[in-house]
């Protein structure tokens, strides 16, 4: 009897956490991940200055009844309240690409600001992010918990290129 109600329970909950739209979320982190319309960690007047841009073209494409679907995330991001809240873009197993938004104390859990682009790809390695997250529409999603990020050596990736060429045009 215990049994079955206990996995009763564990039924119900794994279907209500699918019907929302909650899943778990993996894949490399994309550099760079910043984009106007999310003014986090701008000055207020840059703030203002790049999401009046994005509103323009935002009701410019709406006028022609043909968004993009980069102006579809706007419209979504908008709606939802996160022009100001910081992001990662994640791209998955299969190529799709997933934006995952969350507050900034979780966003200051991930310590992503300590790597960057041109140090993690001499080294030929790459950031993996693991996340439970709610869906919001389009290709955004909304953290719930954060598992980690694991740092990754991949050896058949290619090192920088541009030290190649330099060490080419020395000799």
């Amino acid at each position: 009897m215990l049994r079955t109600l206990l996995l009763l329970l564990f039924i119900i909950s794994f279907s209500k956490g699918q019907a929302q739209g909650i899943l778990d979320i993996s894949g490399e982190i994309v550099f760079p991940f910043i984009n106007y319309y999310s003014a986090y960690g701008m000055s207020h007047q840059s703030a203002k200055k790049s999401i009046r841009f994005y509103e323009k073209l935002y009701k410019e494409e709406k006028e022609k009844d043909e968004l993009s679907d980069e102006m579809r995330l706007y419209a979504l991001i908008k709606e939802k309240g996160l022009l100001f809240n910081p992001y990662i873009i994640v791209r998955g197993s299969l190529d799709e690409v997933t934006i995952v938004y969350m507050d900034s104390t979780t966003y200051q859990k991930t310590f992503i600001w300590n790597y960057k682009e041109e140090e993690l790809r001499a080294n030929q390695s790459y950031l993996w992010f693991y996340a439970r997250a709610t869906r919001l529409g389009e290709n955004a999603y909304w953290l719930t918990d954060f598992y980690g990020i694991k740092l990754i050596r991949d050896t058949i990736r290619p090192k920088v290129v541009g030290k190649f060429a330099m060490d080419v045009y020395r000799k």
